[in-house]
């Protein structure tokens, strides 16, 4: 069961757009894209929105507990074009992220850091060397812009707006 106690359902992954080539979801928080599960996906969510759909393609990865939009390839080579835009990191992608406490800068700043797997985890985590990478780490640079300053839990918390320039795994929850 998802988070909060919530059992999601198809109608809780709705369609932000539909044509031809695309089917473009707002997938949320604690939703799985396929696989075996007693909750909704975002594959039952395209067959419910498309019963004639032959096939899922994703055309991009978001993680389970992250919501936002996710995009679908409706023929093989839609999938295929959108996904070289992905790869390519010509797809300019943008996220909002809450962290601890208040931030004071004004204006964009980089987080510029280097990320490895933990070993025997699939975890990242912030490494201060750059030799001796893993298969996934590497150096990640992030732009991020302090949005808003506000309480959560009577908590000082500050939101972000986060925008890779790289592509490393997970490499968003360290800078957090």
């Amino acid at each position: 069961m998802a988070t909060g106690g919530r059992k999601l359902n198809v109608e809780d992954v709705p369609v932000q757009s539909m044509c031809s080539d695309y089917i473009v979801f707002d997938k949320p928080y604690d939703c799985r894209l396929d696989g075996e599960s007693e909750e909704a996906t975002v594959e039952r969510a395209a067959r419910y929105a498309d019963p004639k759909l032959d096939k899922i393609r994703f055309c991009h990865q978001l993680d389970y507990a992250t919501s936002g939009v996710l995009v679908l390839g409706r023929t093989k080579q839609a999938c295929k074009v959108a996904s070289q835009c992905f790869q390519q990191r010509t797809a300019i992608k943008h996220y909002l992220a809450v962290g601890h406490g208040h931030c004071d800068r004004v204006g964009p700043f980089l987080i510029d850091h280097a990320v490895d797997t933990i070993e025997g985890d699939f975890r990242m985590r912030l490494v201060t060397s750059t030799s001796g990478f893993g298969k996934h780490g590497g150096l990640a640079t992030t732009v991020a812009f302090c949005v808003a300053n506000a309480a959560y839990n009577q908590r000082p918390v500050c939101v972000f707006l986060l925008r890779p320039r790289t592509g490393r795994r997970h490499q968003l929850r360290p800078s957090g």
